[in-house]
């Protein structure tokens, strides 16, 4: 009786270390994927424009979880469009991949509200002071209220269409703000509704263009509303001697295109960092 009970405890005690030792495997295979926080209905009120001025912004992981600073990225739509389009086409889904897999570093990403004013002032002929809302409420005024480091070594800008133009603009006429501009399928050829990004570089030295920010600019072949512009403006860069970097791949002037240079731009961003 006592060998019986000594066997039926050892097979007891076998089984449950294979119960164990399953379920330790099946612990092993659990992959924690941090994500970062989207509040898509923020607003500052902007005494220039006299109105709220609403924008979405990405927090990433562990934003919440600690005290530190991060450097930002503010990522620009195109015309008709509005602060929720890349929030609302996934971009958050990208930032967490990117981050998790380290292949970004963890950023901040502030989405303002365009309002199809080119980013720049009076676009059109019209009345709409956008570039002196943006530089002197908008960028500290929300450099003020999130822990970002507010200095152009951890400060990007990019964006697409008329957000690519109004990237290029900002970082081009004011290049002591910004480490890097990445610009998707820009509108850069603007004509007299806005300023002309080559007589922004023409005015400046040679020495002043070897400061200029990190610049990338991406656009689909098959894009007919831009794709001329983007070959013409890259064409003026070479002869300038600026260096820089253009990718030209099939693609059109839609999210799917966008969405899929987002990865480059988080890389291209994150490689500028200092």
């Amino acid at each position: 009786m006592k060998n019986y009970l000594s066997i039926l405890t050892f097979i007891l005690l076998l089984f449950s270390g294979c119960s164990k030792e399953s379920g330790d495997e099946k612990q092993e295979e659990i992959i924690t994927i941090s994500k970062g926080s989207v509040f898509g209905n923020e607003s500052l009120y902007s005494e220039i424009l006299e109105k709220n001025m609403n924008y979405s912004i990405y927090l990433p992981p562990n934003y919440s979880k600690s005290d530190d600073e991060y450097p930002v990225l503010y990522l620009l739509h195109g015309m008709w469009g509005n602060y929720r389009d890349w929030v609302t086409n996934g971009m958050s889904a990208v930032m967490d991949d990117k981050i998790n897999n380290d292949e970004a570093t963890e950023m901040i990403v502030v989405m303002p509200d365009g309002i199809d004013a080119f980013y720049c002032n009076n676009y059109n002929s019209g009345n709409i002071l956008y570039e002196d809302f943006m530089i002197q409420e908008f960028i500290p005024g929300v450099e003020k209220k999130y822990r970002i480091k507010a200095a152009k070594n951890s400060r990007a800008i990019a964006g697409l269409s008329m957000g690519g133009y109004g990237a290029t603009f900002h970082a081009f006429k004011r290049p002591d703000m910004f480490s890097s501009c990445y610009s998707m399928s820009g509108a850069l050829e603007m004509g007299s509704s806005a300023p002309d990004l080559k007589e922004i570089i023409n005015s400046k030295t040679t020495g002043q263009l070897s400061e200029f920010p990190a610049y990338s600019m991406e656009c689909g072949t098959e894009d007919a509303l831009v794709f001329s512009a983007n070959e013409n403006f890259d064409r003026f860069l070479n002869e300038k001697e600026f260096q820089h970097k253009y990718i030209k791949r099939s693609g059109s002037h839609d999210w799917a295109f966008w969405m899929a240079c987002l990865p480059n731009v988080l890389e291209f961003a994150s490689s500028n960092f200092k």
